[in-house]
């Protein structure tokens, strides 16, 4: 028996205890695929794959309902995989390691994966099942939402015949959501120069930070381990002039990075431990500011060696380039733009510098730029590409998510305006999310989609600490079944 196996709604938790076994971050989708392909055949369902790993399942409706309107469930498989600190773990090979307690679910030292593994599960359990009344459904499972919800940016949604649908990815018990931010990922490049110097090698590294979802936790003032790199790194160029050997930070454009470092040759022993000392007086300021949104922030520097006894790849940055990219990089906009003038505490527009790489001849940051306004979208991206000129870089937007907005005459919207009432006692409130979801996609492909995106109650999504609430997965899974027979 599972570790789940006790748990309440039985045959959900069955599902998200198999699906939760299988490794499948994005670009990794080749085992998820083949499990439902499995299950698609075992139960004699209709299925489909695309050349992007995209899965479309189609059932019949059940007794009484055969000849109602077709009806759509998504969510996406893959989940964000990102890991404590300490020895490395294998996404692409291991499943994450189930902790279960009175009223919570969580990974061992990783991500949970807990909304859209609830999702497929709750998907999966509405297709297995005999006893459960439904109009005929289309389920359709995405690949690699993230970065830039590429599966569902790719499917062809030509075969789909529903006009309602309920995205089944979303965070948040009782939150119903029927409106979203779109998204820009955006990369900006900028040319560095590479020269041989000698000296002594000191290493700063930025870690212990909260992170969080860029979409969901943008407005919790918490720090970014890259920003925060860099500007240690501009106070004490004004002390010690020193060269950048490697710097690297972030591991997702939509992730608010935990964590970065650098490695800094400077040229003599004693600028090296006049560094030391000056980064670890001055970082006691950047722990009070963060004391309360970051309580463990640490920022950590240590000598390594002469730069010989440590062998890089390439030579480091010469001076000019190393200021170069220090100043791009505290220059450069992060976080809230604005806030929505409409919905009191909702952010409208944000941007969030996620990744920073160095290779040979450029370095490279990547952003998460999110807005409800078209207009404000694409202002930050001109915001972006005139800060880079400056520095005789480039921005370029890469990949354009739609916004997702909100359907005034919505019959979905009243159909689960009846069951909540009915079932609950009271009104629910359909929501915006700051956050990007694939329903902006249907919504913008399929002519007069309705949908609406729910899902259960997980706590600190997209990090190590994320956690599942048992209960909600219940009542989730109660509405569901309600809103399909009611419809």
């Amino acid at each position: 028996m599972g570790a789940l196996s006790e748990l309440e709604p039985k045959r959900v938790f069955k599902f998200f205890e198999e699906i939760e076994s299988i490794p499948r971050g994005a670009g990794n989708m080749e085992k998820i695929v083949s499990y439902m392909e499995e299950f698609a055949k075992v139960r004699g369902i209709s299925c489909e794959k695309d050349d992007y790993n995209n899965v479309i399942m189609k059932v019949d409706g059940s007794n009484g309902y055969e000849d109602h309107e077709p009806f759509m469930l998504q969510t996406h498989m893959d989940m964000f995989c990102s890991k404590g600190e300490g020895p490395g773990y294998d996404f692409l090979h291991t499943p994450v390691k189930l902790h279960l307690d009175e009223t919570h679910i969580s990974a061992e030292g990783t991500s949970l994966g807990g909304a859209e593994g609830i999702g497929m599960a709750a998907c999966l359990a509405v297709l297995d099942a005999e006893d459960i009344p439904h109009p005929p459904l289309e389920v359709v499972f995405t690949s690699d939402e993230r970065p830039g919800m590429m599966g569902a940016m790719n499917l062809d949604t030509s075969s789909l015949r529903s006009k309602m649908m309920l995205n089944i990815a979303s965070n948040g018990e009782g939150k119903l959501y029927a409106a979203c931010a779109g998204g820009l990922d955006v990369i900006c490049t900028l040319p560095v120069v590479r020269q041989e110097h000698e000296g002594f090698l000191v290493r700063i590294k930025v870690h212990g930070l909260y992170g969080g979802h860029s979409g969901l936790h943008i407005d919790r003032g918490r720090a970014n381990a890259i920003m925060v790199l860099a500007y240690q790194m501009y106070r004490l160029f004004q002390e010690v002039t020193f060269y950048i050997a490697d710097i690297e930070g972030g591991y997702m454009e939509n992730t608010i990075p935990d964590e970065a470092a650098a490695y800094l040759i400077m040229r003599t022993k004693q600028d090296a431990y006049d560094a030391i000392d000056f980064i670890r007086d001055f970082s006691k300021k950047v722990l009070h500011v963060y004391r309360v949104s970051d309580p463990d922030i640490s920022v950590d520097i240590d000598y390594i060696g002469e730069d010989n006894e440590v062998k890089f790849s390439l030579p480091p940055l010469d001076k000019h380039s190393t200021e170069k990219l220090i100043d791009a990089l505290i220059t450069l906009p992060n976080g809230i733009e604005r806030m929505s003038p409409d919905v009191m505490g909702l952010v409208e527009s944000s941007l969030n510098l996620g990744i920073l790489r160095l290779d040979k001849t450029s370095a490279e940051v990547r952003y998460s730029v999110r807005s409800a306004i078209e207009y404000r979208k694409v202002s930050i991206l001109d915001q972006l590409k005139v800060a880079m000129k400056t520095f005789g870089g480039m921005a370029e937007g890469v990949v354009d998510i739609p916004i997702w907005y909100y359907k005034e005459d919505s019959k979905l919207q009243e159909v689960m305006l009846r069951v909540y009432e009915r079932k609950y006692g009271k009104i629910p409130k359909f929501m915006a999310v700051h956050a990007g979801l694939e329903s902006s996609v249907f919504a913008e492909r399929i002519e007069g989609m309705d949908a609406i995106s729910l899902g259960p109650e997980v706590r600190d999504i997209s990090t190590p600490r994320e956690s599942l609430e048992i209960g909600s997965v219940g009542k989730m899974w109660e509405l569901l079944l309600e809103v399909l027979k009611e419809l």
